[in-house]
């Protein structure tokens, strides 16, 4: 069955049957390796970093520089 450890001890009872608490259902099936994700996980295509190549100054530009390094170029008290 693919349920919850409550929703079959619900069933279980509505039924007249008590086998287990719903925690120790729990450690019985994480002692199995029965616990975890039961949702079809998404897989993210595995992104290129792009490479970027100078052949002279000036020629490439990060963000990081802009974000960074110009905030403290600033006569501003508050940097």
């Amino acid at each position: 069955m693919d349920r919850a450890p409550a929703e079959i001890q619900a069933i279980l009872l509505d039924e007249g049957t008590y086998l287990c608490s719903v925690a120790t259902m729990y450690r019985l099936l994480r002692a199995h390796g029965e616990t975890g994700e039961r949702r079809a996980q998404a897989e993210h295509p595995a992104r290129i970093k792009p490479e970027l190549i100078a052949t002279g100054p000036n020629m490439t530009w990060s963000c990081y520089a802009d974000i960074v390094i110009m905030p403290m170029l600033v006569s501003d008290p508050r940097w």
